[in-house]
């Protein structure tokens, strides 16, 4: 299980900052629905070949610092440098690590849930395109056009359509509650 490494993290503290560096070297697809409404703002889903990892911890660390460089929008401010690593493991990934509870969880819960998930975000983001017509088309994430973005491109509206993959084969579920208007659920399929 993915917890029993994250628990250790201190121990595992120079191959975390090691897998933050080299997060871009990884091929990660990413799909962004960002839809400006409060409490449903956004969700993020990222998918990649376990074949590039060396564990099931680097594909985890690699995913989640593609997901905060999205959420913080830190795409052009920094580099993944050394001091970069050693920042996000003190000041973001410790913090979050030790605020999880984990659960293993039914495969068919997670589908339901990302599949509700994604018919609930497309459905607010094809209601805004009608009030507010998409006026630029070359749109990268970050962007305050709330749209549909897979791998940092907006995509046409009338063209959004995801799907999970048919072949998962267990899911943890990583859960951040700090309060209620702002928490965190990370659902980690293989």
């Amino acid at each position: 299980m993915l917890k029993d490494s994250l628990i250790r993290h201190a121990e595992l503290a120079d191959d975390i900052q090691s897998f933050i560096v080299n997060y871009r070297s990884m091929t990660i697809a990413s799909a962004i629905f960002y839809t400006f409404r409060e409490y449903e703002n956004y969700m993020q889903i990222y998918r990649t070949d376990k074949s590039q990892y060396r564990s099931r911890l680097e594909a985890f660390v690699t995913m989640w610092t593609n997901s905060l460089v999205d959420d913080r929008e830190w795409h052009n401010d920094y580099e993944p440098t050394l001091e970069f690593g050693q920042n996000l493991y003190r000041y973001w990934f410790i913090e979050q690590v030790e605020g999880y509870t984990y659960h293993q969880r039914p495969l068919a819960s997670l589908v339901a849930y990302a599949e509700n998930s994604i018919r609930r975000k497309t459905e607010l983001i094809l209601e805004y395109r009608q009030r507010e017509p998409l006026v630029e088309q070359d749109v990268r994430y970050p962007s305050a056009t709330p749209g549909f973005y897979l791998n940092g491109r907006l995509v046409d509206d009338d063209r959004i359509a995801f799907s999970l993959p048919p072949n998962m084969l267990i899911a943890e579920e990583l859960k951040d509650d700090p309060s209620w208007a702002g928490y965190k659920e990370i659902y980690f399929a293989e």
